[in-house]
């Protein structure tokens, strides 16, 4: 294999642990990538040297004892942070399946390097010695197989995040799952139990964004049912209607899998038809329908990411989405009424994308009218410079002007709409006498 280039400061870094007699390499993620011929997004060194030494060896540098417990400090080499870890040999033990209930310091990287997930991540660099590569790291790559160091079992028992953490890596990758590494993965996805609701809101948030998300998403069910089991009700269900053509978990990965990677849009797409199977109504023709599904659907979402401890900022971008991802955009009306309730051009524009998304998964011979021009006609709308894309901040009155008129608390907030609505259906000018007069409330 060729040399690796690795930046001035890491090689600086290494230089200076090995003068002083200490091993030292890049490991894990970035030998990874570099063999990928991928940047790295960051170094992490391991060395035989102990935290204690590394702090003698670069004095001269700023040392953050970041991880002192498990043997890795920071070193800062120009405002970039580098992590430095001495060689581990973790106890065979770990009581909360994510952490080693003891770790030991060892002296040598084969030590270091047997403890890690996968064999892609298990390589260490060094320009001294070259490529250490013990576990068919080099060979999986060429193969793209993600592959457990040893027993996958042992593995994914010892640190239950590496279940999601392999999917992840198959995911960004576009590599494949070794067979044992994949069957341990449903084996032992029960001890997700274990990891807390941070790590896996991180993981799997990584995961939507993946660009097979679909194929994901329908071959690992059964793993992501461990922290959202909610999802068990739309497996295999026959939504006996006739504008579906798929049951409901197949059409809500096709629809995930049609908007754009970007957190809240794949997270309203996995969750925008969460709640419709309670429901669930049926006709004397006997087909089924969900009215009321958007709404049920956001009460549960709210639900589940509040429980996943998803940032407010996100949940606050999903909820709409998934409440008005039902709505039919048939006259300038209606487009502006949406555009008033979801704020802004942007959280239009993704609204667009979630319903494209939705509807083009269903029968479009029933729904013929989900068509190119249906949706040319949204944008023609939304960028006309003479539409009146409105929100109630953008009214010529305001709380004040009601309030010095004798109104209060909700009334305000009803008078308010109330002139929203009359401007954006074209009763009244956006003009403060008018409105004032259009509420019957002018001097």
């Amino acid at each position: 294999m060729n040399e690796l280039l690795l930046p001035e400061a890491v090689l600086e870094l290494l230089k200076k642990l090995n003068d002083s007699g200490y091993d030292a390499y890049i490991v894990g993620g970035c030998v990874r990538d570099l063999v990928m011929d991928i940047k790295p997004h960051d170094y992490d060194i391991t060395t035989s040297a102990t935290p204690e030494e590394v702090h003698e060896v670069l004095r001269d540098y700023y040392i953050i004892d970041t991880g002192i417990k498990h043997g890795t400090v920071t070193v800062m080499y120009d405002g970039e942070p580098y992590e430095i870890t001495t060689f581990r040999a973790d106890s065979p033990t770990y009581s909360d399946h994510r952490h080693p209930d003891t770790v030991t310091y060892s002296k040598t990287v084969e030590e270091d390097l047997i403890r890690r997930d996968f064999t892609v991540n298990a390589m260490a660099y060094s320009p001294a010695t070259g490529l250490v590569d013990l576990h068919g790291g080099l060979e999986d790559i060429s193969n793209k197989i993600i592959r457990c160091v040893g027993n996958p079992d042992t593995r994914f028992n010892e640190d239950a995040l590496r279940i999601l953490r392999c999917i992840r890596f198959a995911g960004k990758l576009h590599f494949t799952i070794e067979q044992a590494t994949e069957e341990a993965l449903f084996r032992q996805a029960p001890l997700l139990d274990y990891i807390s609701s941070e790590r896996i809101m991180s993981e799997f948030s990584q995961i939507l964004l993946c660009d097979d998300i679909e194929n994901i998403l329908m071959k690992y069910r059964d793993i992501f049912t461990q922290f959202i089991p909610e999802l068990k009700d739309l497996f295999d269900y026959d939504q006996h209607s006739r504008y579906h053509l798929y049951d409901l978990w197949t059409h809500t990965c096709m629809v995930t899998a049609g908007v754009r990677p970007y957190l809240p849009l794949r997270f309203a797409a996995l969750l925008h038809d969460i709640g419709k199977p309670e429901c669930k109504t049926v006709s004397e023709d006997g087909y089924w329908h969900y009215h009321g599904h958007n709404m049920a659907s956001a009460d549960k979402a709210r639900i589940i990411l509040k429980r996943l401890t998803a940032p407010n900022n996100l949940i606050q971008e999903v909820i709409p989405l998934i409440e008005n991802h039902d709505r039919r955009l048939f006259t300038d009306k209606s487009i502006r009424k949406t555009y008033n309730i979801m704020g802004s051009r942007e959280s239009m524009d993704n609204l667009v994308e979630l319903m494209k998304a939705d509807n083009d998964t269903k029968n479009l011979e029933t729904l013929s009218f989900y068509n190119d021009e249906y949706y040319e006609h949204i944008k023609v709308v939304l960028d006309a410079e003479d539409t009146q894309l409105l929100t109630v901040h953008d009214l010529a009155i305001n709380g004040d002007d009601l309030t010095s008129r004798g109104l209060t608390g909700k009334d305000i907030g009803k008078a308010l709409q109330k002139a929203l609505n009359g401007v954006l259906e074209g009763l009244v000018d956006n003009d403060k006498q008018e409105l004032l007069k259009f509420l019957n409330l002018s001097d």
